[in-house]
């Protein structure tokens, strides 16, 4: 009978067998240098994990000595000056964090319980300390040349820590992390990382901005806003572009190979990015890389700190990108990947700065918003624009007319039109393309779901382009009748199912016709500071008269609720709806006035159905005779507020879910057996290099 061939253990993992049933104290008392040479051998954090895993999952209590221990002295090996010993200490605090943190399954629910089988609640704090001051001598060059892999593996143990509660304000390690050390290390770290580990860089820092936000002065908030060094801002905004930037263009490559068209192509790669259960096409099989949305959530949070705090990051939006290949991601730039083929080809894939890359993503990324992940990214993305439009420097970037930039947007394919691709209209100013961006929303997301909050920010983005453009006196050269003619569609829509929304939706109807409605009174207020000559003016007034049923409906359905009882009708609508009727008084006047100019004209020249060209002319000819009531303060609005339940609310949703996603991807957290091969050989080519560099200075002296 043949004997099974016996399986061959490493030395270390028998020592890991060994120590975790409690045999540590006879291996110490054999060897009084047991542990100096433990953090010498090789670690395998993998094995290790699957050691702990056994025990953990019978009965975690009775591993807390062992666990305790492990972590006390792989924190001394990171303190030693031997860097494989830094190297293996590090690797396993890394297994023995996931393990106990995020690893085993139990009935050990409170996060207590873990932090004390990891740690002991008992010497919580003085371990903590300890950790944050050796790992910032180990981020921060202070003369010794320790290895940049060290950087990339405490990131990865940082976020180990960070992410073993989605509830960031209750995770006692922020706490003890948060130092102003930290934050300067970090921020100076992301210029000299590749694009995963800067994205760990900011998903650290979109934490700790956040926690526990609104109830203490968090200092990273303050860091953040006082930050001043270009270079610093420049790898901040760099991290950000990269991914926004790897996922239109993988987006483009796949659209322009595809016979099935841009609908059928956007639905298998965000519904495969997106969906919950991964049901669908493998994104990995259409863009040749395995992407996670979660690096794309990180950084439109990153991005939104960074606008909303800091004004030196404001002048950054429109700088260039560096050249393409120093900005894609290297796992990402293999023969024949779509970036890479994208560059081979000369196709004009890669925007040309932050905002253009932000703007062509949000066309995207609101495309198809049948998913919660899609619907917040998009939500997201109008509060950012609301603050960069909110900024007069960034205004004034966004509307000057030597600053023209090409922006592709993408479009929803629709019935009424053939191309679903809105092509480049050449080099413009980015107001020009934000505009084209909202009312590409107002056109396409009109339905029995509307998505109000949406709809409010898109409206309000408008509103504060155009009263920059009226305090200002800035005239662009746009085509405004795209944006009155789906600002009167939206009003039609509104109109049309209002039945229907004031039974099955709380939503305040009224109120969003109010927006659409002083938008109209801007034009024709002020449009005079801002319109780029007459000829907008007269094409103004000819929209308003075309669609002059529209507004005439609108108006009726307002005064039938203002004249409702309280008991028949929300009292909020009644309210928004007298408010409206009194907006709506010039609109009114110009229809009537203007329509019996038209009809008297008509009658005179014996014509049924006039031109636009004979309305035209009747306009130019009777604006003197044409009596309008001063509406003061139309063009101010209500600043955005990020301290307000609500946005404090979507943020930490945003915050929870990134943290869940991220605590679940094992293969990203701890170390491959890859990495490690690498470092281990890279620190022994340096300290041979550094060996004989001392042997050399010796011979010479």
């Amino acid at each position: 009978m043949l004997k099974s061939k016996r399986v061959f253990k490493e030395k270390i993992v028998q020592l890991y067998i060994l120590i975790i049933k409690g045999d540590h104290d006879s291996l110490s008392k054999e060897n009084e240098n047991f542990w100096d040479e433990f953090f010498l051998l090789k670690a395998n954090g993998s094995a290790l994990e699957q050691e702990l895993r056994k025990k953990l999952d019978q009965d975690p209590s009775e591993l807390k000595p062992v666990i305790n221990l492990l972590f006390e002295r792989s924190l001394f090996a990171i303190r030693d000056s031997n860097q494989l010993r830094i190297l293996n200490g590090l690797i396993t605090l890394c297994s023995l964090s996931y393990s106990v943190l995020h690893g085993f399954k139990s009935t050990v629910t409170d996060q207590n319980e873990r932090i004390d089988i990891l740690i002991g609640l008992d010497q919580f704090n003085s371990t903590c300390e300890q950790f944050v001051q050796t790992i910032l001598e180990l981020l921060v060059d202070n003369g010794y040349c320790y290895h940049e892999g060290f950087k990339i593996i405490i990131l990865k143990l940082m976020l180990i820590f960070v992410t073993f509660n989605s509830d960031i304000d209750t995770n006692p390690f922020l706490d003890q992390l948060m130092s102003d050390q930290l934050f300067d290390s970090l921020v100076h770290m992301i210029n000299s990382l590749e694009q995963q580990d800067r994205c760990r860089i900011l998903f650290l820092l979109v934490i700790f901005l956040n926690y526990k936000k609104g109830s203490i002065n968090n200092p990273y908030v303050m860091k953040l806003s006082i930050v001043d060094n270009e270079v610093t801002l420049s790898g901040y905004s760099q991290a950000i572009s990269n991914e926004l930037i790897d996922f239109n263009c993988r987006f483009d490559n796949i659209c322009t190979d595809s016979r099935s068209g841009i609908f059928s192509t956007f639905t298998n790669m965000v519904g495969t990015i997106f969906s919950s259960d991964g049901s669908g096409i493998d994104i990995s099989t259409i863009i040749g890389k395995k992407q996670s949305f979660h690096n794309i959530k990180t950084a439109l949070i990153a991005f939104y700190e960074a606008v909303l705090l800091n004004r030196n990051f404001i002048s950054l939006l429109t700088t260039p990108l560096p050249e393409t290949d120093s900005i894609v991601d290297k796992d990402s730039s293999t023969p024949g990947s779509p970036i890479v083929m994208m560059v081979e080809q000369g196709t004009n894939c890669l925007p040309t700065n932050l905002l253009v890359t932000f703007l062509e993503f949000t066309s995207i990324i609101m495309l198809d918003m049948k998913d919660e992940t899609t619907l917040e990214s998009t939500r997201l993305c109008f509060i950012i624009l609301t603050c960069i439009t909110e900024d007069t420097c960034a205004n004034s970037i966004i509307h000057d007319n030597n600053m023209g930039f090409i922006v592709n947007l993408q479009r929803m394919p629709m019935r009424h039109r053939k191309a679903p691709s809105l092509k480049a209209k050449g080099v413009r100013p980015l107001s020009h393309a934000i505009l084209d961006l909202m009312v590409e929303f107002i056109q396409s997301h009109m339905n029995r779901n509307i998505q109000y909050d949406l709809f409010q920010l898109c409206l309000g983005i408008i509103h504060r382009l155009i009263s920059f453009q009226k305090r200002f006196r800035i005239r662009i050269n746009y085509d405004w009748k795209d944006l009155w003619s789906a600002l009167t569609t939206l009003i039609k829509f509104i109109v049309s199912n209002e039945s229907y929304f004031n039974k099955h939706q709380e939503i305040d109807l009224f109120a969003l016709a109010l927006q659409v409605i002083n938008l109209f009174n801007l034009f024709i207020m002020y449009g005079d500071n801002f319109l780029a000559n007459t000829t907008n003016y007269d094409e103004l007034y000819y929209e308003i008269i075309r669609t002059n049923s529209i507004f005439n409906n609108l108006n009726s359905l307002a005064l039938r609720y203002m004249t409702r009882n309280d008991d028949d009708t929300n009292f909020g609508w009644k309210e928004s709806a007298t408010r409206l009727t009194h907006s709506m008084l010039n609109v009114k006047a110009i229809i009537a006035h203007f329509n019996s100019k038209i009809e008297a004209y008509s009658n005179q020249n014996q014509i049924v159905t006039l031109s636009e060209e004979q309305v035209l002319q009747v306009v130019r000819t009777n604006y003197d005779t044409l009596t309008l009531k001063l509406q003061d303060q139309i063009d101010q609005y209500e600043s955005y507020d990020p301290s307000s339940e609500r946005e404090l609310c979507f943020l930490m949703r945003l915050i929870r879910t990134i943290v869940q996603e991220y605590s679940c991807q094992h293969q990203t957290i701890t170390i491959s057996l890859k990495e490690q091969q690498h470092l281990v050989q890279e620190i022994q080519t340096m300290s041979t290099v550094i060996a004989a560099s001392v042997n050399n200075q010796d011979v010479l002296e």
